[in-house]
């Protein structure tokens, strides 16, 4: 279960983070609704509609282990090679 707060050192700049897994599962984020769109997508594993590769990054470095962080792996290089 992803968890959402902020920043200590900028109060503007939100993390996402796993509690048991903080140092490899985590994000930094520099508008709330953005964090929380990256939440809730993990949260549900579904795949973004954004064309952001810096977007999708984000939502890489949140995801478990698994179908899911396979898929949006394959969803970036797409990206970025432009087939989008």
């Amino acid at each position: 279960m992803l968890k959402l707060k902020q920043s200590h050192r900028d109060p503007e700049e939100w993390i996402i983070y796993e509690p048991g897994n903080f140092q490899n599962c985590h994000t930094h984020c520099r508008h709330l609704r953005v964090a929380l769109k990256i939440k809730y997508l993990v949260s549900h594993e579904e795949l973004p509609i954004s064309k952001s590769v810096r977007f999708v990054n984000s939502c890489i470095r949140v995801s478990p282990e698994g179908a899911y962080k396979e898929a949006l792996i394959q969803y970036r290089n797409l990206l970025l090679k432009g087939g989008i």
